[in-house]
C-alpha cells in the first residue's frame, strides 16, 4: 500500500515534535495520532513554510492547556517552575520550529533537493490529523496538523515521475527481485546531496599562552613536511591524498591515493 503524501508530512512533523521535546527536556514523550476535534477558535495557530515551491505550508494548532503544558515541561527541565504565559507559549513555538526545521530536513532527502523552513501563509488546507503526547499530563486536547495543497501535490508530483519510471523498469525485467529501479532511484538521490571537501595541509598543537602571542608575520609549525601529500577530508573523513597544483590561478589538488575503507574508518576517531 503506498503512504499517502499527507499522512508522511504529519507523521515525520509529529517525530520531530517528539525528537525536539525529548531533547529539550531529558524525558520521555510519545506522539501517538488520536482522534480529535478541531481545537477552539481561540488556540495558538502556527504556520511553517517550507521552499518546496509556492504555497508549501503546515499549519499546526493547538489549544491553551496543550501549548501551556509542553511549555511547562520544556521550562520545568530548566529549572523554571514559574514563568509567565508568554514565556510558555514561546517555548512551545521553539519545539515546534525545531519540529519544522527537522521535516525540513526530511524534505531535502525525499525530494532530493534543499528544502529549507521559510516564513508561513494562510492557504488551502489538506484534512487534518490529531496527535495525542503521552507525558505531558492527561486530558491535554489533541495537538492538529494540516498540510497545504500545495505541498501534498509538490510532494505526490515529485515522485509520480520515478514511480512511473520503476514500473515500466519491472515490467522489462529491471532487476532482481525488482530492487533495481528502487535501488538506482536512492542513489540518484545520493548523488545530487553536496557535501563539503576540505583539503589539510597539516595541523599543530599550541600551548594558549603562545597562541594568544599570535601576530600578523607569526609562523605555525604544522606537522607535515613539503613533501608529504594533503588529505582531502569530506564530513571529518579522509578520502584521498595528493599533492598541491595551481590551476589558472587557483590552488588544487592532483590525487594520488584513495584511502581504503578501514583506513576511513581510523581516521573517523
Amino acid at each position: 500500500m503506498v503512504e499517502r503524501p499527507e499522512s508522511w508530512l504529519y507523521e515525520r512533523w509529529a517525530a520531530g515534535f517528539e525528537s525536539a521535546l525529548r531533547g529539550m527536556t531529558g524525558g520521555e514523550y510519545a506522539v501517538e495520532t488520536a482522534p480529535g476535534e478541531s481545537p477552539p477558535p481561540d488556540s495558538l495557530t502556527l504556520i511553517q513554510g517550507f521552499s518546496a515551491g509556492p504555497g508549501c505550508a503546515i499549519r499546526i494548532r493547538a489549544a491553551e492547556a496543550f501549548w501551556q503544558a509542553a511549555g511547562k515541561a520544556v521550562l520545568s527541565a530548566a529549572g523554571i517552575e514559574e514563568a509567565e504565559a508568554a514565556e510558555y507559549r514561546g517555548t512551545y513555538q521553539e519545539v515546534c520550529d525545531q519540529a519544522g526545521g527537522s521535516l525540513a530536513q526530511d524534505l531535502t532527502q525525499r525530494l532530493g533537493r534543499e528544502i529549507a523552513k521559510t516564513a508561513g501563509e494562510a492557504h488551502e488546507w489538506e484534512h487534518s490529523a490529531f496527535y495525542q503526547v503521552s507525558g505531558l499530563g492527561d486530558g491535554l486536547p489533541a495537538l492538529e496538523i494540516a498540510a497545504s495543497r500545495a505541498l501534498v501535490e509538490n510532494l505526490a508530483e515529485r515522485e509520480e515521475q520515478p514511480a512511473a519510471q520503476a514500473a515500466a523498469a519491472s515490467a522489462g525485467g529491471g532487476g532482481a527481485g525488482g530492487a533495481g529501479p528502487v535501488a538506482g532511484r536512492t542513489m540518484d538521490l545520493l548523488l545530487e546531496v553536496e557535501l563539503p571537501v576540505n583539503v589539510s595541509f597539516g595541523r599543530s598543537q599550541m600551548r594558549l599562552k603562545d597562541l594568544v602571542k599570535l601576530s600578523t608575520g607569526s609562523i605555525v609549525e604544522l606537522n607535515r613536511s613539503v613533501s608529504e601529500p594533503v588529505e582531502v577530508i569530506v564530513n571529518n573523513c579522509v578520502i584521498a591524498r595528493g599533492e598541491v597544483v595551481v590551476v589558472e590561478g587557483n590552488y588544487g589538488v592532483r590525487i594520488r591515493q584513495i584511502v581504503s575503507r578501514q583506513e576511513r574508518l581510523r581516521t573517523l576517531f
